[in-house]
């Protein structure tokens, strides 16, 4: 009897546990191309990190952080990318804040990393790392404790003169020839918790995914026909964030990127941005430009009926283009130089801004 009365409890709570209304992330609820995400972020000073808690159980509250900086997220087709023949079966562009413009692949199993752009402002210039083998992202359906652990490769030859870095200034004797980064990834990724979150924005129940990125830097200087045996700098680097996913967010509700157990930033899907910095009242306007790194044409589009003034400045701040749109207009950059561009489009009394690289093939 005793025997029989433990089975049944167990399986009550074994049932109880399955019925609760599991949150499930699926293939509709990522992002596509042409989606458009607000986000809002709260950049934390080394005085005013935050300690993070590991708390499994929610509710997890994080309204108290206020808005520091603020950015649209343009989902891009990477087939307008220049490097569409480097990530031949990405379907999805994403910006990152840590890891540069992510090259992924959205299909209905799962997201996959093929690899990055990494865009640098001097010299102004992007670099392509392709993951080999590329590494899964988010797999469908997400729910508690799914969880996938993998590893791969990155490499990347170019040369200083590129990078803007003289290696006299190093120390070397002579610039190298050409400079080889090495890099080993290693990416963690486990659901696990799931519960209610309070979100400057509001409330949303949510699934909650741990990413760990560890990251083994090597750099070689190839000298005098060879490249040298051993690197000239190893870098191991960790980043730690937390995503809250809701369902048909199409993005993370909510980010904390994680330092020594401690926030130090928090990034958060917003409805409309507040004025902070630019006069961007009322609501958002509904455009969106592509490729962020552009060569032979810079798309602005918006599928409402609104008015959009538009200017495009160089790294100097001289203007290079500006006039007025409705519902798309394609720029012709071939006459400008290779560089970083700053855009700037204006809609009523809401002022966006964004910069966009430009390489010549």
């Amino acid at each position: 009897m005793k025997k029989t009365t433990l089975l049944f409890l167990f399986l009550f709570l074994a049932l109880a546990r399955w019925s609760q209304a599991q949150i499930s992330i699926e293939f509709s609820d990522f992002a596509s191309a042409g989606d458009t995400i607000l986000l809002e972020t709260d950049t934390l000073g080394m005085d005013e990190f935050v300690s993070f808690e590991n708390i499994a159980q929610s509710p997890w509250d994080y309204s108290q952080f206020s808005v520091d900086t603020q950015d649209t997220l343009f989902v891009e087709d990477p087939a307008l990318s220049q490097y569409a023949d480097t990530f031949e079966t990405a379907n999805l562009i994403v910006p990152d804040s840590e890891l540069g413009a992510l090259f992924l692949e959205k299909t209905q199993e799962k997201v996959m990393l093929l690899g990055t752009a990494i865009e640098l402002d001097d010299p102004p210039v992007a670099l392509a790392l392709a993951f080999v083998p590329p590494l899964t992202y988010l797999k469908f359906p997400s729910a508690l404790d799914s969880t996938h652990t993998e590893e791969s490769f990155a490499q990347l030859r170019t040369t200083p003169e590129l990078l803007g870095v003289n290696f006299r200034d190093l120390g070397f004797p002579i610039n190298p020839d050409s400079v080889r980064f090495d890099l080993d990834i290693q990416l963690e990724s486990l659901i696990d918790a799931e519960g209610t979150l309070n979100s400057p924005e509001g409330e949303y129940e949510v699934v909650r995914q741990k990413l760990t990125v560890h990251n083994e830097l090597r750099v070689y200087i190839y000298l005098f026909g060879g490249w040298a045996p051993e690197p000239v700098l190893e870098r191991p680097d960790t980043i730690l964030r937390y995503s809250f996913w809701a369902k048909e967010m199409r993005y993370p509700v909510l980010t904390l990127n994680v330092t020594n157990d401690s926030v130090r930033s928090v990034e958060y899907q917003t409805s409309e941005h507040s004025p902070v910095g630019l006069p961007q009242l009322g609501a958002a306007p509904d455009f969106r430009f592509f490729p962020t790194l552009a060569t032979d044409r810079i798309i602005f589009q918006s599928t409402g009926n609104q008015v959009f003034s538009t200017t495009l400045f160089d790294a100097a701040g001289r203007v290079v283009w500006q006039g007025r749109w409705t519902g798309q207009v394609e720029i012709d950059p071939s006459a400008w130089p290779a560089g970083l561009y700053l855009q700037q489009t204006t809609s009523g009394n809401h002022t966006q801004t964004g910069k966009i690289i430009l390489q010549k093939p």
